[in-house]
Parts: C-alpha cells; sequence; structure tokens
C-alpha cells in the first residue's frame, strides 16, 4: 500500500505549486535526460529501527563559515509598525 502511494506521489500527483504539473512532467521538463525510473522510490519501512540511536554525526573537517551579525538599519520588518496614539 505504500509503494502505491509512493508511486501515485511521485508520478501522477498534481501539484498546485508548480502549475498543476506532476514530478513527471517536471522531470521531462527539467531534466529530459533523466530516466522516470529514478521517480520509483521504494518505501523504506522503518519499524525494525524504532528505538535505535542514530550515530553521532561526524566532526566538520573544517570550521563552519561565520555571518556577519545584521545591524538593526540592514532589518526590514515586513510590515510597517503603526503608532498608536495614548490618551
Amino acid at each position: 500500500m505504500a509503494g502505491t502511494y509512493q508511486h501515485f506521489y511521485n508520478f501522477a500527483r498534481e501539484n498546485c505549486s508548480r502549475a498543476n504539473k506532476t514530478p513527471l512532467e517536471l522531470l521531462r521538463e527539467k531534466a529530459p535526460n533523466l530516466h522516470p525510473r529514478i521517480l520509483l522510490l521504494h518505501p523504506c519501512l522503518l519499524d525494525a529501527h524504532m528505538g535505535q540511536l542514530l550515530p553521532e554525526p561526524a566532526a566538520p573537517q573544517r570550521p563552519l563559515a561565520m555571518f556577519p551579525k545584521a545591524t538593526p538599519a540592514a532589518v526590514k520588518p515586513n510590515a510597517p509598525e503603526t503608532k498608536t496614539a495614548v490618551p
């Protein structure tokens, strides 16, 4: 049953945020050289792994990039502030 839904989701489901195109149509438009078989993802049953701990992730080989802190002038609010008069 999960496999049937997975195949529907990856081949026939129209996506309203993608102009109602199916994943298969999008694949044919954006990567026509890829075989549609790439969408045949099989479900992975995780029941046998319930309760098992995942291994710790490896430490990064180099330091992560540092981004400059945003200054208040650089931060733009999503909506203009409205000021109310205090009686």
